[in-house]
């Protein structure tokens, strides 16, 4: 995703960094006004150059070349890898009673002096169904007929 906050300041790096260099006085493309008018074509253009490289490839060439905000859109895969995610501890390792170390989402709310942390993991299916049913009023004898019918 691109984001040129000073759209016509920035059209000529932006055409140098991906060696389009001949359209910065392009009369179709030359200002903000024109670029929007023909979005179809230029879109077609940029498409055709922006295949020929990964997006890691061109994060490296548009912020070593330009001052262009720019980001990759990433997919849920993507972000247990991200180092923003990670600093901020939006996904974190947590170990599991029966699986081991596994990735869970950590809090997305931060607090300097009480740090929310993952103290249990979810239950397991079922887990607290007769210390539910206890608190809830079942003697062991209502438990066991429940269990005795399949209800639980």
């Amino acid at each position: 995703m691109l984001a040129n906050l000073q759209p016509d300041l920035q059209w000529p790096d932006f055409c140098i960094a991906l060696g389009i260099g001949h359209l910065i006085n392009d009369p179709r493309f030359n200002d903000i006004k024109t670029r929007e008018e023909n979005s179809e074509e230029l879109i077609r253009i940029i498409d055709k150059i922006f295949i020929t490289k990964t997006s890691a490839e061109w994060m490296k060439v548009l912020k070593a070349a330009c001052d262009i905000t720019c980001g990759l859109v990433q997919t849920i895969a993507d972000l247990e890898n991200d180092p923003q995610v990670i600093a901020n501890k939006y996904i974190i390792e947590y170990n599991h009673s029966t699986l081991g170390p596994i990735k869970v989402l950590g809090s997305p709310l931060q607090f300097s002096k009480t740090p929310a942390e993952i103290k249990a993991e979810a239950p397991q299916f079922g887990q607290h169904t007769e210390e539910i049913l206890m608190e809830a009023g079942y003697t062991w004898e209502e438990i066991a007929q429940l269990k005795e019918e399949e209800v639980i």
